[in-house]
């Protein structure tokens, strides 16, 4: 790997992209060192995120799937989501009756191990 000479600051990254500063503020967060995005530290606790070459290139690639996924958001169909969610519920719950007599009350026990019978998983084999 090449060692890093020169990094761009996000506002000069905008300017350099065409690209507006605020979307670039969105976009970023998303981005790990590993996409030669970091941090530059100044006096009095400033700091702003910044970019090597490659993280120009990275960065690039991110733009392009925000602004695909908003653009995907945007047109989506307002009933598609609502369509998804409906959920239709027939009958009345079957609920379990609970005595509160203890001589008619299942020994603990029984009981977890019905539930456990019957939300067993089959294991995978290996």
């Amino acid at each position: 790997m090449a060692a890093i000479t020169r990094v761009y600051t996000l506002p000069l990254a905008a300017e350099m992209l065409g690209e507006d500063a605020e979307l670039l503020w969105e976009v970023y967060v998303d981005m790990e060192p590993e996409d030669s995005c970091l941090w530059v530290y100044g006096p009095d606790d400033q700091q702003i995120p910044a970019f090597t070459d490659f993280g120009l290139e990275s960065l690039t690639d991110f733009i392009r799937e925000h602004k695909t996924a908003a653009r995907r958001a945007a047109n989506k169909s307002p009933g598609h989501d609502r369509a998804l969610t409906v959920l239709k519920i027939s009958g009345r719950p079957k609920r379990a009756k609970a005595s509160s007599s203890a001589d008619t009350q299942n020994d603990v026990s029984i009981v977890f191990d019905r539930r456990q019978a019957s939300t067993a998983r089959s294991q995978p084999h290996v």
